[in-house]
């Protein structure tokens, strides 16, 4: 599947690798599948075996990341997955979203949560996550369901909430917004008390 969808997005470009106007959106959703599955396939993997640098679907993200016009906000977060944690050579991530497409920050509002789950987080990582859920979620339009459920389990990973994997992976999350909302509630809560019966024993 990964392969058939790398020939896809090849297809919407010429012969100097210049995008189709007409194949614009079709390279972006390309791109967009094909680093959901890629993601897929890093948590399948995870904690037992590593998919690294060199495996067929990272060798695919990387050359696409080298075409012209390639969507770095989707890429770059993606590539990041195919280091050890830690690792010295770890991609660079936007910190921001600056000059990010707005089509782009829900998309990353469902990916991210793979960096926390799998251990690739830096500071990079951490203040796009924040970057994306004040985005989303201070919208003038009230956001739907769907970004509030993306959001809401974001946040929770980022403070270490433990969630099955097909929740991490599941492209609708809105049916479970109120669970990932309690689970998000009580790890708050539980800081929350155990900051201040800290405070009380000083």
């Amino acid at each position: 599947m990964l392969h058939q969808l790398y020939d896809i997005y090849t297809s919407c470009f010429d012969v100097q690798k210049q995008i189709v106007p007409s194949l614009e959106k079709k390279a972006s959703a390309c791109t967009m599948a094909l680093c959901h599955l890629y993601c897929g396939r890093v948590l399948q993997a995870y904690p037992g075996k590593f998919l690294g640098q060199e495996s067929p679907g990272s060798n695919m993200l990387f050359d696409m990341w080298s075409w012209p016009e390639a969507e770095d906000y989707v890429l770059a977060p993606t590539a990041k997955l195919s280091h050890p944690e830690d690792s010295p050579n770890s991609q660079w991530v936007p910190s921001d979203l600056v000059g990010c497409p707005d089509s782009i920050p829900e998309w990353l509002s469902h990916i991210l949560p793979y960096h926390f789950v799998t251990g690739r987080v830096d500071e990079n990582v951490e203040k796009l996550a924040i970057a994306v859920i004040s985005k989303l979620l201070s919208s003038p339009c009230s956001p739907s369901t769907q970004i509030v459920a993306n959001c809401t389990l974001l946040a929770c990973v980022m403070v270490g909430v433990q969630f099955d994997n097909k929740d991490i992976v599941r492209l609708d999350k809105s049916f479970a917004v109120s669970t990932y909302c309690v689970s998000c509630g009580a790890v708050s809560k539980g800081t929350l008390g155990m900051r201040w019966r800290q405070s009380r024993q000083r």
